[in-house]
């Protein structure tokens, strides 16, 4: 299985061990031409060759790498007591024994036997089996771990070629195996060490340096410290040093760069800045594996080294920690799925599952580390465990996962979570399985631009209930197959979700404008005689530092949360000369739990003949409602998603489009009726799930900036105010939101009843106070009476 096209290795993935790995090597090859331009006149000078102390630490005995004394105690511990986790992967070890050991050029999958996989992935689960199981085995059962440990330098012999018809190049799509190669290599060096002779032990470092001294000259993304190639580089060259330190004169020189250059100066720094909070702007697909291939090397240091990198007083590493918190708040309510923007191909990476790995190894470091939040996640990653058909590797689960552990109730976390690394948010309106969850994002590109898997919706709202998405995230939800429905891929070359965020929009129009997110468009109108512009819509990987895109502010409270991103602008594309085409676009949502949205747009085009439109992307189908333009119900009505309302501006027309005919997302575009530059949008989104036109929502009349969303015998109003200091307005009683008021001040709030409606004043003074974003929330009452508080 050599450098597959897409489409049939999308066609594999189900078969693969590996989860959904495949296919990174195509779209990021494209997308940073793409995206970046030509990069040929990069150097490809190795990095400066660093030095230290850092590298002559003392280093314990073999094996060393997350296998110390204490560990292999606890494993064998659990050998004599048969635990499940052992006798899944001594029967695992037990298979790996029989038929041939491939050389990289020869059978994948072979069966029986051990082949290469995807790009040595079957070689990295297969040492990782069969190292540990000998290794836990030495003073257990020395002559089967013999002999699995003869197996394992088979194995090892077989990989670690480096020249000749068996070697494998290490640029081979541009170095996405070393992550595999390079990292099982040292694995099976330091953990089966005793049992192999000094012949194969020289073969394997000379491999290890081949591959580094290769990636560090020509690998793609060696000199940005975010993305899962980085990740595999990372770690390669972490466990290379770690497993022959006293054996090689470079690993003290790999020891040195890994730690002084790659981790003090590129990761801690970035990392520290762009992903507290955690997070992988690639998406889960990518994040499972390259989370834990930024986590094993510090955690390595420690079992090899005694350094505690995690907690360096000059420069912590926090990333781990902050990524445990990140994947709780971040997870559906229905404890199967978890946030699904970024790169998530067709098959099972589009189902956006819960990422089994990364939950099965970060309880037990943070355990290690006397983390006090190990019990919550242990909690919740048994739920996501004990939900899944699929397990984690049986070698992953022996070392890290253990069921007896402490667990700790997550359900009385906070309802909402920041990541203000990558600017982007979580909301939920409980912590039960049919709970409404939503995620916010506004922030620059803090991926890898290269690469291509950081998605283009900076601005956008996703919004979810249980598992049922309601507002989607369309590049990932169109992706997903039920039973029976062919193939993106079916008529060959890349699938439609690729073209649209990479394809030649020079030789044709409708590529590459990337408008499958919920956010603005805008482009100059199609010029006379041409029926599609020469311009493509969309957003750009617009890194660090140059754009002021921001989550500019986040507040919560028992009933709602606010937030608003600002300078939006900034990630769009521009015109040929430089020129403007989205010159300013804010947008605020208010969050009314449990499944009330108020998303209240301002935006402005540059000078010239533009045309802007928003974008809503829905779970479908998605049917106008007869009678109330710009309202639509999402949803077959035994699966109802809910309902979506574009309120302002008046007037506005609106197109449906049914995404790459796959009846899965409904597009609603929404266009202003005027040609006026500044537009102020209003959209409401109910989801409730009550049922296909239950929720009612009208705009409020007078020019006034607000509406009101009555579903059931609940009323609710979002009103901007025009000036910060007072609102009027005429509306329903129930709950009252006014926002855009100076914050922290005093209000008085006058409401005089007249038949089913209130009319509505809001001035300084008086003992009613906004809030830290200025959002004024109270009741009215059926008998006019005004309570403050949304309660």
């Amino acid at each position: 299985m050599r450098r597959l096209a897409v489409p049939l290795l999308v066609a594999l993935l189900p078969a693969l061990a590996l989860p959904a790995l495949a296919g990174c090597g195509r779209i990021k090859s494209v997308a940073k031409r793409v995206l970046r331009g030509d990069d040929s006149d990069k150097s490809s000078a190795a990095p400066p060759v660093m030095s230290g102390p850092a590298a002559a630490t003392p280093i314990g005995p073999h094996p060393r790498i997350l296998l110390e004394p204490k560990t292999l105690e606890t494993l064998r511990a659990r050998v004599a007591a048969a635990a499940p986790t052992w006798k899944a992967l001594d029967a695992k070890c037990a298979s790996r024994m029989n038929g041939p050991v491939e050389y990289p050029d020869g059978s994948d999958y072979p069966t029986p036997g051990i082949g290469e996989g995807y790009q040595g992935e079957e070689y990295w689960q297969a040492m990782h089996d069969i190292a540990l199981c000998s290794a836990v085995l030495r003073t257990i059962d020395a002559a089967r771990a013999k002999a699995l440990a003869a197996r394992g330098a088979d194995l090892l012999s077989k990989m670690s070629e480096t020249s000749g018809p068996h070697a494998v190049n290490p640029l081979r799509d541009d170095g996405f195996g070393i992550r595999f190669f390079a990292t099982a290599m040292a694995i099976g060096y330091d953990w089966l060490y005793e049992e192999l002779s000094p012949e194969l032990r020289a073969k394997v470092r000379a491999a290890l340096a081949m591959w580094l001294d290769t990636y560090d000259a020509k690998g793609f993304a060696r000199e940005h410290p975010q993305g899962n190639y980085f990740a595999g580089y990372y770690a390669a060259k972490a466990y290379a040093a770690l497993a022959t330190q006293d054996d090689d004169p470079k690993a003290l020189t790999w020891f040195a760069d890994w730690h002084e250059r790659m981790h003090l100066k590129m990761v801690v720094p970035y990392y520290s800045k762009h992903l507290v909070g955690g997070g992988w702007p690639e998406g889960w697909n990518y994040g499972a594996l390259a989370t834990l291939n930024m986590t094993w090397p510090a955690w390595a240091t420690q079992t090899a080294k005694g350094r505690d990198l995690f907690r360096n007083p000059v420069a912590p590493f926090a990333f781990p920690f902050d990524q445990s918190i990140h994947l709780l708040h971040f997870a559906w309510p229905d404890r199967i799925h978890v946030d699904d923007r970024g790169t998530n191909y067709e098959g099972d990476a589009a189902d956006a599952t819960a990422p089994l790995w990364t939950l099965t190894v970060l309880p037990e470091l943070l355990r290690r580390q006397g983390d006090p939040f190990a019990a919550t996640l242990q909690r919740y990653a048994r739920e996501i465990r004990d939900r899944r058909e699929k397990k984690a590797p049986p070698w992953m689960d022996f070392l890290f996962w253990d069921a007896a552990a402490p667990e700790a109730d997550f359900t009385k976390l906070p309802l909402s979570y920041v990541a203000w690394g990558m600017n982007t948010v979580a909301l939920r309106s409980a912590w039960d399985e049919s709970a409404t969850w939503a995620s916010f994002t506004a922030g620059p590109h803090v991926a890898n631009a290269e690469a291509g898997h950081m998605q283009f919706d900076q601005g956008s709202l996703a919004v979810v209930r249980g598992g049922r998405p309601v507002l989607v995230n369309a590049a990932t939800a169109v992706r997903r197959r039920e039973a029976g429905q062919p193939s993106l891929h079916s008529s060959g070359g890349n699938d439609p979700v690729y073209e649209e965020l990479f394809g030649d929009h020079d030789k044709d129009k409708k590529k590459g404008n990337r408008t499958v997110f919920n956010i603005l468009y805008a482009r100059m109108k199609p010029g006379a005689g041409s029926a599609e512009p020469d311009e493509r819509y969309g957003q750009i990987a617009a890194m660090p530092p140059k754009p002021k895109t921001k989550l500019a502010r986040f507040e919560e409270k028992d009933a709602w949360v606010f937030l608003r991103g600002e300078h939006l602008e900034d990630m769009y594309r521009r015109g040929k000369r430089g020129e403007a085409r989205v010159a300013a676009w804010s947008r605020e949502v208010l969050y009314v739990r449990p499944s009330l949205f108020f998303i209240d747009d301002k935006s402005e085009v540059g000078e010239g003949d533009l045309e802007q439109w928003l974008a809503f992307h829905l779970a479908a189908p998605a049917a106008a409602r007869a009678g109330e333009p710009g309202t639509f119900d999402a949803g077959p009505a035994d699966r109802f998603a809910g309902t979506l309302a574009v309120v302002k501006p008046a007037g506005a027309t609106f197109r449906t489009v049914d995404l790459y005919d796959r009846k899965r997302v409904t597009r609603v575009e929404a266009r202003p009726s005027n040609a006026e530059r500044a537009q102020r949008w209003l959209t409401v989104l109910d989801a409730s799930g009550t049922g296909p036109g239950a929720a009612k929502i009208q705009p409020l009349d007078g020019g006034v900036h607000g509406a009101t969303a009555e579903v059931g015998d609940q009323s609710t109003t979002f009103v901007a105010a025009p000036h910060a200091s007072r609102a009027t307005y005429r509306a329903k009683t129930g709950t009252h939101y006014v926002s855009n008021l100076a914050p922290k001040q005093d209000f008085k709030i006058a409401a005089t009843l007249s038949g089913d409606a209130v009319s509505v004043v809001v001035e300084p003074g008086g003992s009613a106070k906004s809030s830290d974003a200025g959002v004024l929330a109270f009741r009215v009452g059926r008998d006019g009476q005004v309570t403050a508080g949304a309660k």
